[in-house]
């Protein structure tokens, strides 16, 4: 299982962008400490090419740096044809969260937090469950793009406030809230969802009108009951609060160690690498 979870790593992680390479320089290390030989080895052909991997002595003098090339270039395939996405390493201040319900595309842009980006998955998570639980009844969209900007301060109420302001003649819907949700009972706690129900409503009718409001109310408030389920479920905050611990950010820093020593990034391309195809796979 550890062996097959490596590849399939590997075949993800070889899609790096080379602009993301310069904050990976050190996870080669921590890589190995985990026992994911086959990832940090196409983190140093990233950073290094096939002379960082001679310098591990892994490969034999054989092997030529042609050889080596389109070994990579077959796992790139492998990931492409998997159709795995680019690595995300959340490098940037900013997290972009993406939905598309009923034809409007809707951007989260959370602050780089486990808090934010967890009331952001909440939030999207439970808008898709509202579309699915009135996809039987007519809704029409009025908005083709609507953006979700969340921002965190210290003096937030423990729970989040929505609001909507108007910028360059579009509506955008506004979250503050704080760094971190820590609920002192479960009147606290219950809050929360209450506050995510009403959210999703307002965020709902923003971007989209139903044919009939009272139909569409009835059978999505009081006879459906899968969008109350979704809400119960999309606490996703106090979800990474359990899985990460006290951890407010998650950061590729944060599986190094004193003593690693950082991998030179010396290769270089140009240009943002494209996979390559079955017929040719000649470069990344």
């Amino acid at each position: 299982m550890r062996i097959e979870q490596g590849h399939r790593l590997a075949a993800f992680m070889i899609a790096t962008e080379f602009g993301d390479l310069p904050a990976l320089t050190k996870l080669p290390a921590a890589l190995d400490r985990l026992g994911l030989l086959q990832v940090s080895t196409v983190l140093l052909f990233l950073l290094g090419g096939d002379e960082a991997l001679r310098g591990e002595d892994g490969l034999p003098k054989t092997e030529t740096p042609e050889m080596i090339e389109s070994f990579f270039n077959m796992m790139a395939v492998a990931g492409r044809d998997a159709e795995f996405v680019r690595p995300e390493y959340l490098l940037a201040d900013q997290v972009h969260l993406r939905s598309r319900v009923l034809g409007c595309g809707i951007v989260a842009n959370c602050q780089n937090s486990l808090t934010s980006i967890g009331i952001g998955e909440g939030l999207l998570g439970a808008l898709e469950s509202l579309l699915a639980t009135s996809l039987n009844l007519t809704t029409l969209p009025n908005l083709d793009h609507l953006e979700i900007r969340f921002v965190q301060s210290d003096d937030a109420p423990l729970t989040p406030v929505l609001s909507f302001i108007e910028e360059k003649g579009s509506t955008i819907a506004v979250v503050t809230h704080r760094p971190r949700l820590t609920y002192a009972n479960r009147k606290e706690a219950a809050e929360f969802y209450d506050w995510l129900a009403q959210s999703v409503m307002r965020i709902f009718v923003t971007f989209a009108v139903p044919a009939d409001s009272d139909a569409w109310g009835a059978a999505v408030l009081d006879d459906e009951s899968g969008f109350s389920r979704a809400i119960t479920f999309s606490n996703v905050p106090t979800m990474y609060g359990v899985i990460f611990g006290g951890k407010e950010k998650i950061s590729i820093d944060d599986w190094s160690e004193d003593g690693d020593e950082p991998v030179a990034l010396t290769r270089r391309l140009r240009g943002r690498r494209s996979f390559p195809t079955r017929r040719s796979a000649r470069g990344l």
